[in-house]
């Protein structure tokens, strides 16, 4: 069989029964904690400037984006890609090496609604979703695929596609089809992180793994072969050899939700400088000191967050979630990293900006033999004084787990900036039991 066949077989077959213990729980915190930040990015600059598109183009009233608009699947799992992955809020996979869930929640959503399935229904295709996103992250970092590619669109769009077919009741053929095509439309770069653009792509991916998935249902055809041929995949984007990359079994990987697990973020902005707003919060805490008593911050860094470390001098709040210093000096001059930081076409809090001068980062990639995102923030004062703080996992990776607490709080905080605190709470008690409605479209029943 071919690649595209025995994940067609795995995404088809996949039952809840077969979930290892944990999985279903896990997938369901992540499953909440994406529709938290869609509600929150409904408001966002990039949907604002989706909606004319999608108010022109989209179709007949399929599915419900929050705030009472109503159109096709594919425009609305569009819509609610772009709002979720906007604020840099959304979960991380460390084998798929991007963002699952911020694409594959939306999609589900959108096609849930349109077909009208049950909440467990929906959470199943998601999690068909992750898990194919994972084996085939691991199939392309195993592969050695450049670094340049953005793995949340390039990887991301099959997993997109099985979930879509999923609920759309693909068989293993019209499956198999569906990867072939999703193989065309494998794209997307980092070049444009920082950007709205970054946004927009996610959004367009998601759209199109619904096309895909019911083009594949309507009886569009593809080569069996699109991932290993020579003119496929894995020989043109990751330069590999000719053959089968796929070392076992689809069923045979543990699962993305249990090895390592996903990441979720208590900060929104990039996950490479999550580990360094840790070790400055630390520090900030533990010792009183002022902006002006800064003599220099030298943050060093593991090489992924090097890679995703994208402005030194940010002018706009979506450059800022791409900047260490900027979240570093936020940090020394406003206590915490605030949702409000990077809301907004303009960065509100200036101080910070006096205080990138003082900050350097640096690449000491042998300063951490095993990290995720690995910083070591070092702070030296006018007065002499030296302080230090190394963190080789930041919060919310597996290695250190959120509390639940703290996910309340994060679900709480996006809800109440979208909705109210009122409406919030309700909104909240929906989310939360979301896998026991009969009809996903109750979710927006509010």
């Amino acid at each position: 069989m071919t690649i595209s066949e025995k994940l067609a077989g795995f995404a088809v077959s996949l039952r809840e029964e077969d979930l290892p213990a944990g999985v279903w729980e896990r997938a369901r915190t992540h499953f909440v904690d994406t529709l938290a930040c869609m509600f929150l990015g409904t408001d966002s600059q990039s949907v604002k400037r989706a909606l004319p598109y999608v108010k022109t183009y989209g179709g007949s009233a399929q599915a419900a984006f929050p705030g009472g608009l109503w159109t096709d699947a594919a425009h609305c799992a569009m819509l609610g890609a772009i709002a979720a992955h906007s604020n840099d809020f959304d979960d991380m996979s460390s084998n798929l090496n991007g963002h699952p869930s911020a694409l594959l929640v939306p999609v589900v959503l959108a096609l849930g609604q349109k077909e009208n399935v049950t909440g467990r229904e929906m959470l199943m295709a998601y999690i068909a979703g992750v898990e194919i996103d994972a084996i085939l992250g691991r199939m392309v970092q195993e592969a050695g695929y450049p670094k340049g590619w953005n793995p949340t669109t390039a990887i991301g769009i099959f997993g997109g596609v099985a979930a879509a077919g999923r609920l759309l009741g693909l068989d293993r053929k019209e499956m198999t089809h569906a990867f072939g095509m999703a193989v065309n439309e494998s794209a997307g770069f980092k070049a444009n992180y920082g950007t709205f653009a970054k946004d927009l792509a996610i959004g367009t991916v998601a759209a199109k793994a619904v096309l895909l998935a019911e083009s594949a249902k309507s009886g569009f055809d593809a080569s069996r072969d699109a991932f290993e041929g020579p003119f496929g995949f894995f020989r043109n984007v990751t330069g590999a050899a000719e053959g089968n990359p796929l070392a076992e079994p689809p069923e045979k990987y543990r699962s993305d939700f249990l090895f390592p697990g996903l990441i979720m973020k208590p900060y929104p902005s990039c996950r490479g400088n999550h580990s360094g707003i840790d070790c400055i919060t630390r520090i900030v805490r533990r010792h009183a000191f002022r902006p002006e008593d800064v003599r220099q911050i030298v943050c060093k860094v593991d090489q992924a967050a090097w890679d995703t470390d994208r402005y030194e001098r940010p002018e706009t709040p979506s450059q800022a979630k791409f900047s260490l210093a900027f979240c570093v000096a936020k940090v020394v001059c406003g206590g915490q990293i605030e949702i409000q930081d990077f809301l907004g076409e303009e960065i509100r809090d200036r101080a910070p900006l006096a205080l990138l001068p003082k900050i350097r980062i640096v690449c000491a990639p042998e300063e951490f033999p095993e990290s995720r995102f690995g910083t070591e923030v070092r702070v030296d004062l006018t007065d002499g004084g030296v302080y230090t703080e190394k963190a080789c996992y930041a919060k919310g990776d597996p290695a250190c787990p959120m509390t639940q607490e703290e996910i309340d709080c994060k679900l709480r905080a996006c809800l109440e900036i979208a909705l109210g605190a009122g409406e919030a709470e309700k909104m909240m008690a929906r989310l939360l039991k979301f896998d026991r409605l009969p009809q996903v479209r109750e979710i927006f029943s509010l």
